[in-house]
């Protein structure tokens, strides 16, 4: 194969004239790494006889790079509450922008002495950042046609250039969409709770109801709150009792009153976590609550919510930020008949017809159509960036799709591919093709988005790109006129995909494509017509050893090795095998070859630290750091670990003390376990956990048989209980949980929804407080990890109960795309309900401390909720 010198540096020379975005290196040239130039050489510079590319794909493997840093103290949105940069660790969850729970992947050590701004919007909010932190921001341009580009900035980039001679602000973010949560089991309806603690009395449970408003009452009967009037006045309005008339004691038990005692209601009006962090839906019924009762809706469709409770308001804030609406507070004086009440909070933002936020229909009559346009309700400016003294700060990368995480009370989304962007400009503009047709491609949209926004910054920093293209933001598309060409995103819709002519497609992580279908139809037969067609793939090692990531990381194996023969694809992969020492920095350089250079050792040196003791955290660093493929399966609990934590666990100790249980039913005829978690009481203490389990009677010794485990043995010593019959009588495990609710202040049983309805409901009728728990990785992730940390710190205490050891042991974790893991088994023999059900209440008892304080605030996190 012939190489032809000139054809390789026509293409360097044309990607280093571009200028890089992001970063230090922010308006640099795009000097290329030693093994970046090597890409480029080979993949233009080898040519057939006829003079064309020798290569017509290419495969990329390689790890990640770093992220960026903000101060410590910065607050971020999770799915339990908030939390700081500070107390954020390797598989935590926070948000992307568009509301959905992603996963902490990688996270350094606090640093100090870095430059640091702090970053003002729109909205009064501010956030500290580094100089380098990167922004996904939209720079407006204020020319005769107004228009606006999305750009990768850093603090230090956007800092000289806040305004405009008008007044307009260069840069802006777009509102983060709502955040995407399951369903809770709550209490009280959420709608009841929105019209209480607008117009509800401190002291009970009951409201007012202006007359004109009786469709507030009727939508409160048709949720099965029954009311009884309880006074009434002459001033056009009554108040309202949440009660049925029922006085006896088991009636009051359950009454209303009961449940907002319980929820630490009164005089402490305030909307609880788990309200702030329930469903959509949910959420918006408690704001409808609120805005019926105590909203306005102004004449040209402003909302209002005012309320003269610091806290209330706070948590309101919170409540329509967390449904993707943009608001903003305001303090004033409340007056009344000339007298001064104090300060009054007013809340305000936009929403519209499409999505109101009243039920009432004479306020939602108010409300405006959605504007075609985006306005300025959709953003918020940056109104300021000063550099400020520097703090401590703490960098971290996530697994969205955009790399982008919310940070800030307001949830402002902030961002964590250059090459790969700039061989598609090379192919658009320089390639000589005709009528070229150029597509950046991946599982979705918004990851495609990611090279296709990198390039048009490339064209924008660059004069002479920006005079020869059009740019067509609306539809991510970069033209070339002069030769008919043009560069495009692909969404996922493989139908809309035919007809398309390609000249290049990069395809970006092609290990998370859900199915080939895609890849597949753009690389097969789509640059039959071209002269040289070129099908680029850039990605990361994957977790799961099948599907089409797979499937072409074992043919780019193949023709690496030898063992396929294809002078047509150039195969280049940073990897380790299974079997490297992956402690060994001399591997690192091999896996990643811009370490040192755009890679800071340091960065991962700190992340092998914080991961080398959690297999479930360190498989997430051998894929994204090390390139190396990973099985879904993960044998998971270091034993030596576990054993660590064989602490006494005495029972007559913990009589009268708070507790979780954790109910994992299985089938009828196999191990029953509920596993009751004693979260600490004070400082040094550890969570307690007492294991129970039940295997019917007439089968024990047909399974000592089967499965060569010693059930006998066990019963015998007093670890597994025995139920009467051939298969577990569910009867006596209720009347068992029964006694043991007796001898323990048992919060809350949280349960596997899969066949435990009626048990659910026969254990609800005893006064406990049942709470349903989704085995999917999203719900059981969390809780998971956070087994395995307390495990690694010995901050939980087992007894060394033998059955519980062997559960223990057989684990393995399942790990989804995203980093979520939840625990399995690989045989049927190999039982592990008791850690299913310790992990269940460990979700509950981690959130839900005795005093009814979150366990973050325990650790010295700002809550504001």
């Amino acid at each position: 194969m012939p190489f032809s010198e000139a054809h390789a540096n026509h293409a360097i020379n044309f990607i280093e004239q571009l200028k890089l975005t992001k970063g230090r290196w922010a308006g640099q040239p795009f000097k290329l790494l030693s093994w970046e130039k090597d890409l480029v050489s080979r993949l233009f510079g080898t040519l057939r006889e006829d003079g064309t590319r020798q290569y017509r794909t290419a495969y990329v493997e390689i790890g990640k790079k770093n992220g960026k840093a903000l101060a410590i103290n910065t607050l971020l949105p999770t799915p339990a509450g908030w939390t700081t940069m500070e107390a954020l660790k390797v598989g935590d969850e926070v948000f992307d922008e568009n509301g959905k729970p992603c996963k902490v992947v990688s996270c350094t050590e606090v640093m100090y002495g870095h430059s640091c701004y702090e970053v003002t919007l729109s909205d009064k909010e501010s956030i500290i950042a580094d100089a380098e932190h990167l922004w996904q921001v939209e720079e407006y341009k204020p020319h005769r046609s107004p228009s606006c580009a999305t750009r990768i900035l850093s603090t230090e980039m956007m800092k000289d250039q806040i305004k405009f001679k008008n007044d307009c602000y260069h840069y802006r973010i777009p509102v983060q969409k709502a955040l995407e949560l399951e369903e809770k089991k709550l209490l009280i309806p959420p709608y009841m709770l929105g019209v209480w603690l607008a117009d509800g009395s401190s002291y009970n449970a009951s409201f007012t109801c202006n007359v004109n408003d009786l469709d507030i009452v009727e939508k409160l009967n048709r949720l099965g709150v029954e009311l009884r009037e309880w006074k009434s006045t002459n001033t056009g309005s009554v108040q309202l009792a949440f009660r049925n008339g029922d006085k006896r004691q088991a009636a009051r038990n359950v009454s209303w009153q009961s449940k907002m005692r319980k929820m630490g209601l009164f005089c402490n009006k305030h909307i609880p976590n788990e309200y702030l962090r329930a469903a959509y839906e949910q959420r918006l019924e408690l704001l409808k609550g609120l805005m019926d009762c105590d909203g306005y809706v102004s004449k040209a469709g402003e909302c209002e919510y005012t309320t003269v409770s610091r806290k209330l308001a706070q948590d309101v804030t919170e409540l329509i930020r967390s449904l993707g609406f943009k608001c903003s507070i305001n303090e004033g004086v409340a007056k009344l008949d000339g007298k001064d009440y104090g300060i009054k909070y007013r809340i305000h933002f936009y929403a519209y017809r499409s999505n109101p936020v009243f039920s009432l229909q004479r306020k939602n009559e108010r409300l405006k159509d959605e504007p075609e346009k985006p306005t300025k309700n959709s953003f918020r400016s940056i109104i300021d960036i000063k550099k400020v003294k520097s703090v401590p700060v703490k960098c971290i990368q996530v697994d969205s799709p955009s790399r982008l995480y919310l940070a800030g009370k307001a949830m402002v989304p902030t961002h964590n591919s250059e090459l790969g962007a700039a061989i598609a400009l090379y192919m658009l503009l320089a390639d000589g093709e005709p009528n070229a047709e150029v597509y950046v491609a991946a599982c979705d949209r918004q990851q495609a988005s990611i090279i296709f926004n990198t390039s048009m910054n490339f064209v924008e920093g660059n004069p002479t790109l920006s005079k020869v293209t059009n740019l067509v933001r609306s539809t991510k598309r970069i033209v070339y006129p002069k030769t008919g060409s043009f560069y495009q995103v692909l969404s996922s819709d493989v139908k809309s995909k035919s007809g398309i002519n390609a000249s290049c497609v990069i395809l970006d992580e092609i290990w998370t494509y859900p199915n080939p279908d895609l890849a597949k139809m753009l690389t097969t037969g789509s640059g039959d017509a071209r002269m040289q067609p070129l099908f680029l793939y850039l990605t990361t090692a994957g977790n799961k050893l099948s599907g089409y990531g797979w499937e072409m990381h074992q043919k780019a194996k193949a023709v690496l090795d030898g063992s396929r023969i294809d002078p047509t694809f150039l195969s280049i992969i940073y990897g380790l095998e299974d079997d490297a020492d992956i402690s060994d920095e001399k591997n690192w350089y091999k896996t990643n070859p811009s370490l040192g250079h755009t890679i800071q050792i340091e960065r991962v040196r700190e992340h092998f630290s914080q991961v080398k003791d959690d297999p479930a955290d360190l498989a997430l660093f051998k894929q994204l750091r090390l390139n190396m493929w990973l099985k879904q399966e993960i044998k998971w609990m270091p034993m030596d670990k576990w054993d660590l934590c064989n602490y006494p666990v005495d029972p007559d100790d913990l009589e009268g003390r708070v507790c979780y249980g954790g109910l994992d039913l299985s089938s009828t005829s196999d191990i029953t376990a509920f596993v009751l978690v004693f979260p600490p009481i004070e400082e040094g203490d550890k969570f307690h956990v007492l294991p129970y389990l039940w295997l019917p009677e007439e089968t024990l010794y047909q399974r000592v048989r089967k499965d060569k485990v010693p059930y006998d043995i066990w019963h015998k010593n007093g670890f597994i209980e025995l139920t009467e019959g051939n298969v577990v009588h569910y009867g006596f495990i209720e009347k068992f949980i029964e006694k043991l609710g007796e001898r323990y202040n048992i919060r809350e049983i949280v349960y596997d929804r899969w066949g435990a309805t009626q048990m659910s409901q026969n254990l609800e009728g005893m006064g406990f407080n049942v709470v349903p728990f989704g085995q999917g990785f999203k719900d059981m992730s969390p809780p998971t990890k956070e087994l395995m940390r307390l495990i690694l710190s010995k901050q939980i205490a087992h007894g060394g109960h033998p059955v519980l050891r062997w559960m223990a042991d057989n684990i393995v974790v399942r790990m989804d795309p995203a980093g979520n893991i939840k625990v399995d088994k690989e045989k049927s023999a190999e039982k592990i309900d008791g850690i299913v059900a310790l992990i269940m209440g460990l979700a509950r008892a981690t959130v839900n401390p005795p005093d009814d304080v979150s366990i973050y605030d325990e650790r010295d996190m700002i809550i504001l909720g």
